[in-house]
């Protein structure tokens, strides 16, 4: 096997470092053809043990030029030689390939910070809730491309993943899915996602009735003069509520009273991490009463 043959292997290849500020469109060719001159045994044994899976070409110097309204480059592939040889892990003057040159297009790479959309789904145990929202880091990523494309893209979706049953946080991985478009890039691959649980008891504070905007003409009495307030809060925070953080009201509005007999109750201050699942009574009776000094 100490005679000297030549062999020629096909690649793939994968360009890096295209010129700032632009994307390959497209080029002349997508594979390369190399070929070896070597001993019989040298080359069996880069075929069986040494080949790689794809030849990267290195675009950094290429110049670009105008021409036909289009961005061209062209690079000769014998200045890429010694590159080529070192991954393929043979000398240099083993080494020839084909074609000589390839020829590339570019479009003008434009970026825009776009949303993140989570698809996920779960069902919670009885007694369990979110106790926020679902929580994205990051929530928004950039997305590179042709202007055109990326214009059209309105959200950057994860792959989807369900829970069942859920009784505590999950904290998560997910990647992201790319837009079909080779010509599309994305800034991340992957975001991390919080589901936050927590487990919920129910809690009653009992709450006098402020009346808002007493007429001059009549004074307003209401019955009951206070009402129940039921909320659900998560057992964290049991002892973190109290009546103080809740307001209930009735508004006096003479037009509406002529046509009422109960006026609504609304809750117009209340924590924001409690839910609020019933106030008692809805409605309360009312009377008016002329005011004294009042002919």
């Amino acid at each position: 096997m100490s005679k000297d043959f030549t062999s020629t292997i096909t690649y793939n290849i994968n360009f890096k470092n295209a010129p700032k500020g632009r994307i390959i469109s497209g080029s002349s060719d997508t594979v390369i053809n190399v070929g070896l001159d070597a001993k019989g045994f040298t080359l069996i044994k880069y075929h069986f043990l040494q080949k790689i899976p794809v030849i990267n070409i290195d675009l950094t110097g290429l110049k670009i030029r105008y021409y036909a309204g289009k961005e061209e480059g062209c690079l000769p592939l014998n200045d890429q030689i010694q590159k080529i040889a070192s991954q393929i892990g043979v000398k240099r003057d083993l080494v020839f390939v084909s074609p000589d040159t390839i020829r590339f297009e570019f479009l003008t790479k434009y970026k825009r910070q776009i949303p993140v959309l989570p698809q996920v789904s779960y069902e919670l145990r009885p007694q369990f809730m979110l106790y926020d929202s679902v929580q994205i880091q990051p929530d928004s990523i950039w997305v590179f491309g042709p202007e055109e494309l990326i214009d059209s893209i309105q959200f950057i979706y994860t792959e989807q993943k369900s829970f069942s049953d859920l009784s505590e946080n999950q904290e998560l991985e997910l990647r992201l899915i790319k837009p079909e478009s080779n010509l599309v890039s994305l800034s991340e691959n992957r975001v991390k996602i919080l589901i936050p649980v927590e487990k919920y008891t129910e809690r009653s504070f009992e709450l006098p009735v402020n009346i808002v905007n007493s007429g001059t003409e009549y004074a307003l009495r209401i019955f009951p003069e206070k009402v129940i307030v039921n909320c659900l809060v998560a057992l964290k925070d049991y002892n973190r509520v109290d009546e103080a953080m809740f307001e209930a009201v009735v508004t006096y509005d003479s037009v509406e009273m002529q046509a009422a007999t109960r006026l609504k109750v609304n809750l117009v201050k209340y924590p924001s991490f409690v839910h609020i699942a019933r106030v008692e009574p809805e409605r309360i009776e009312f009377i008016l009463i002329k005011s004294a000094n009042k002919p």
